[in-house]
């Protein structure tokens, strides 16, 4: 109980806090913006040093092509919005080596993030060999922890999914064919001057404004319906990434066509549009603050004793010294690696001519434990298109 406190009561508190609106306007200043909100609808903004906040939730966008290191983040408390922008992303600089700062090291700080230990790279005071007393809790962890899906359940969640979105695709083409119907006989009933078609395009009117309400009312009960635990246990969990679990956890459907932008887009071109790409990682922070308001009073509930939650905090916050020969050491382990790997290599390669060698003398494999469990049939090649491979060897 020491070791989770003062950090397990600033979770608990910030699980129950609603944030603030999403500015309308974000300042394009170097470092970090902080934006402050009134209740009769007034706001405004400054510029501050770090988000001296004992709780945030936080989100951090990168431009891989070209460095490792954040061109711009997001957070919010219970009471502001912050953005933070990098001078190389501004055009201030040609070094894009900074780090984000958060200030006071030493107060208790909780950070909320999904996959935070990425976020968490990129932060100033986590550099220190001094320690910090913030702490990290990751909505992807915690969710993990309460509704996660392990490797072997993947592949048969991914079918099940994919055969469920194309369901819900024919589902929705068949509403949009239908009131594309009911338009056009709506129509012709308008024009038409015999009396018996009309009536006959009238009774074909109605089943078709019949059938619509069905056809919805069938896609809204199948909704409710995946959210009892009654059903397929593909319905009650959802693969680690941020839009599968706030769909699961809170039905907030996530857009990702602009995350693609920062793999493609050039600095200028991100900066052309830059707000709107702030916006987009505000909105990524608002979801994550969402989801964990949902997952973490499920992870106390799932892992009650405070050991559980002090191995978590303990965990997110350790790192690693080096020193100027860790490239070295990295070089050696991956030589080693690659030198064992090429001796297993060729060990399996003359285990495998050995036993082809045997292929012949049907009592040695024939009475050998392992050889005899191999398929021992003589393998035909296959034709190839438009390859004349000669007439096929008799067996």
């Amino acid at each position: 109980q020491e070791a989770s406190e003062p950090w397990l009561g600033l979770a608990k508190n910030c699980s129950q806090a609603q944030v603030p609106p999403k500015p309308e306007y974000w300042l394009r200043h170097s470092g970090w913006t902080k934006y402050y909100f009134y209740e009769d609808g007034s706001s405004y903004y400054e510029p501050v040093a770090a988000p001296e906040e004992d709780m945030l939730s936080f989100d951090v966008e990168t431009m891989p092509s070209q460095h490792q290191y954040a061109i711009m983040a997001c957070a919010v408390s219970k009471t502001h919005w912050y953005s933070w922008l990098s001078p190389w992303l501004l055009g201030e600089t040609d070094d894009p080596q900074h780090l984000i700062p958060l200030g006071n090291a030493k107060m208790p700080r909780v950070v909320v993030g999904h996959n935070v230990s990425y976020d968490r790279a990129r932060l100033l005071e986590e550099y220190s060999v001094e320690g910090s007393n913030t702490r990290f809790l990751d909505t992807l962890s915690l969710h993990v922890a309460v509704k996660g899906i392990s490797s072997h359940q993947r592949p048969a969640w991914m079918k099940y999914r994919k055969n469920k979105n194309e369901e819900k695709a024919r589902k929705e083409e068949a509403i949009e064919v239908a009131k594309d119907m009911l338009l056009e006989t709506q129509e012709k009933v308008k024009n038409e001057q015999d009396s018996i078609k009309r009536s006959e395009l009238r009774r074909f009117q109605q089943e078709l404004e019949e059938s619509l309400p069905q056809l919805a009312s069938d896609e809204s009960v199948d909704s409710e319906a995946a959210e009892s635990s009654s059903k397929r246990w593909e319905d009650i969990t959802s693969a680690n990434s941020l839009r599968d679990v706030a769909k699961l956890h809170c039905g907030i459907e996530i857009g990702k066509e602009i995350r693609d932008d920062f793999m493609t887009r050039t600095r200028e071109e991100i900066l052309e549009n830059l707000e709107d790409y702030l916006d987009y990682c505000a909105s990524d922070v608002a979801s994550t603050h969402a989801v964990y308001k949902k997952v973490f009073p499920d992870f106390l509930h799932a892992c009650p004793s405070p050991v559980s939650f002090a191995g978590v905090l303990r965990m997110g916050s350790s790192f690693l010294t080096v020193n100027e020969k860790w490239e070295e050491y990295l070089k050696n382990a991956d030589g080693i690696y690659h030198e064992l790997t090429e001796k297993i290599k060729m060990k399996l390669v003359a285990l495998a001519n050995e036993a082809k060698a045997l292929m012949d003398d049907r009592e040695k494999w024939e009475h050998d434990p392992w050889l005899r469990q191999l398929d021992w049939s003589p393998k035909v090649p296959k034709k190839s298109r438009g390859v004349d491979n000669g007439p096929e060897p008799t067996v």
